[in-house]
């Protein structure tokens, strides 16, 4: 008797444990926040599993401002609990008090795991949700985690074979590349400017149409010509704050060549109309001559420009383009 008992005793904590302790947690407590950053795959399911009234809020913010989206683990239970949490209805396009979604966070923080997994869920991940702050999606922090990134100092940043393969794996999942911020910049800006050429290559793959400015009207091919001048020796210009940023970008990014910024412009030129204005009224061509002058121009167009059945603008803006090789 005594040993059934005491079975008895053990069996019924067993089952408080397993099944019972989720209900006696008032559903305003925080429990699944818990578990869900404990990586408890087991226990998310547990409490996912409860009928109301004790069922938990998989959308409710905790005192540290965070949905249990935003607290998966980076590890392996991070894709199956966010599996989980989303068919149970958490929204990946809600924010925290921070104003980033799950995978925006995720992004920002670089947690591999939680990315990978709502990554993979495309839209239902939050793919193409933006922050809320600077309006940026999914791959546009990703450009603005690159390694180039002003915001080098924050000290956590990817360089640009691991940006490449993550703008893949978004893009491959429904990521819309043609998303600007809410400065007009799509990712492709943010590459050019950089000075990429690998992820230039990634994200141009996934356009047909690179002729879209930002809030000044600059194209990508813009940015990717004012990096050329600087990086080939163009003196920065009073008249011209563009240059000069681009000056700055070569000061703090030693390692960038000039064959990197050529790579970069060739990728964007047969893409590019060349005669779209940015809102100086300045198109790509006449950007080319008037940071190199019409005599030096016009020297390369007369050494590289051959009879083509192209556009004559796009030979002339090729040829300039080839001002590295001299």
């Amino acid at each position: 008797m005594v040993l059934n008992g005491g079975f008895t005793m053990i069996f019924q904590r067993i089952l408080i444990s397993l099944f019972l302790l989720p209900i006696i947690v008032s559903p305003g407590d925080f429990a699944l926040h818990e578990w869900v950053k404990e990586g408890d795959v087991s226990g998310v399911a547990r409490a996912l599993a409860l009928s109301p009234p004790h069922n938990y809020n998989v959308n409710l913010l905790n005192p540290d401002g965070d949905r249990p989206l935003h607290c998966l683990p980076d590890n392996k239970s991070a894709a199956p609990i966010a599996l989980a949490l989303l068919r149970k209805g958490a929204d990946a396009g809600l924010y925290n008090r921070a104003g980033f979604t799950a995978l925006t966070n995720a992004i920002s923080n670089q947690l591999l795991q939680p990315f990978m997994a709502l990554a993979e869920q495309g839209e239902w991940g939050g793919i193409n949700v933006p922050d809320k702050l600077k309006g940026r999606t999914p791959l546009n922090w990703l450009m603005r985690k690159h390694h180039r990134s002003v915001q080098k100092q924050l000290g956590m940043m990817y360089d640009a074979s691991e940006t490449a393969d993550a703008l893949k794996i978004l893009l491959a999942n429904g990521a819309d590349p043609y998303i600007a911020d809410k400065k007009g910049n799509l990712p492709l800006h943010w590459a050019a400017r950089l000075g990429c050429p690998l992820t230039t290559q990634v994200l141009g793959a996934k356009m047909s149409d690179f002729s879209i400015g930002d809030d000044e009207g600059l194209t990508p091919l813009h940015w990717g010509i004012y990096n050329y001048a600087a990086v080939s020796g163009i003196s920065p210009r009073n008249g011209d704050p563009f240059v000069n940023m681009a000056h700055n970008f070569c000061d703090r990014v030693p390692g960038f060549t000039e064959a990197e910024a050529v790579q970069v412009c060739r990728t964007l030129l047969p893409k590019t109309d060349v005669n779209q204005p940015d809102d100086r009224g300045a198109s790509a061509t006449n950007l080319l001559f008037g940071l190199f002058g019409v005599a030096r121009a016009a020297e390369m167009i007369k050494k590289f420009t051959t009879p083509v059945d192209r556009a004559p603008m796009m030979d002339i803006s090729d040829a300039v383009l080839k001002l590295s090789t001299v």
